[in-house]
């Protein structure tokens, strides 16, 4: 079943889900859930993590704001592509934030966009302890988990509506 009925009460309840994809299902050390570009206040969006810091995630937040540095997250709500960033603690991306990225422990970091239709409704970002190098099927299934949970985003975040109480899905298959 690929759309189906309501699944996840609230916000919270979605965001833990999509980290265990990624963490226990893709082998992420950390993860993060966004509904707002960076450089808005938390405020203006939702945002879940697991294995990140309040710390990493107001400092990250300032440096955006102040325009110090674009960052993985920043670039996809610009571009709507994913961002991979083998090694955070001397890529130039985040050249701004080496000493906080060393502070928080994390090396490679992959960013992907969650898009409904032509909206990008959430980023999903994913942090690895290591070096990492991710190949184009790695990325690709990524992608895959993330449009997976796209609908649900949207429909969480108000921007989809729930199927019909009671309606059930169509049968699978060939014509009868």
């Amino acid at each position: 079943m690929i759309i189906g009925p309501l699944r996840y009460a609230d916000f919270e309840g979605l965001a833990a889900s999509v980290c265990d994809a990624v963490t226990k299902g893709l082998g992420a050390d950390r993860a993060m859930v966004v509904t707002s570009p960076p450089d808005l206040p938390h405020t203006a969006g939702n945002w879940y993590a697991r294995g990140i810091t309040e710390h990493y995630l107001n400092r990250w937040q300032h440096l955006v704001q102040d325009r110090r540095t674009q960052g993985p997250i920043q670039r996809v709500w610009d571009t709507r592509l994913h961002v991979f960033v083998s090694d955070a603690r001397s890529d130039p991306l985040v050249a701004d934030a080496h000493d906080l990225v060393r502070q928080e422990g994390y090396v490679s970091l992959l960013t992907l966009p969650v898009l409904y239709g032509a909206s990008l409704v959430a980023t999903i970002s994913m942090y690895y302890d290591r070096l990492t190098a991710l190949d184009d099927e790695y990325i690709a299934t990524a992608q895959g988990v993330a449009d997976h949970f796209a609908v649900a985003m949207a429909r969480v975040l108000g921007l989809a509506p729930a199927p019909p109480r009671g309606s059930r899905p169509a049968a699978q298959g060939g014509a009868t």
